[in-house]
């Protein structure tokens, strides 16, 4: 863990979390899945700590954020 510290500049677990996010952006994207489904497809154990991790990388609640992206695509 030490060396991919020092590699990447960010711990393992913060550079998961952030792929784990970017996945569950395209899935808010691309399809109209519930987000407990997005949250275990994501690998998160439950909603609400996938609704954590995601406000706190994205400053927005997915559920924000996919109403956001529904308002962009019909502007």
């Amino acid at each position: 863990c030490l060396l991919f510290q020092l590699e990447l500049k960010t711990t393992f677990r913060k550079s998961l979390n952030r792929y784990r996010i970017e996945r569950a952006c395209e899935l808010l994207k691309d399809s109209d899945l519930p987000m407990y489904h997005i949250a275990d497809a994501c690998g998160f154990r439950n909603q609400r700590r996938f609704a954590e991790v995601f406000r706190r990388e994205k400053e927005a609640s997915p559920t924000r954020y996919r109403m956001a992206l529904c308002r962009n695509n019909r502007a």
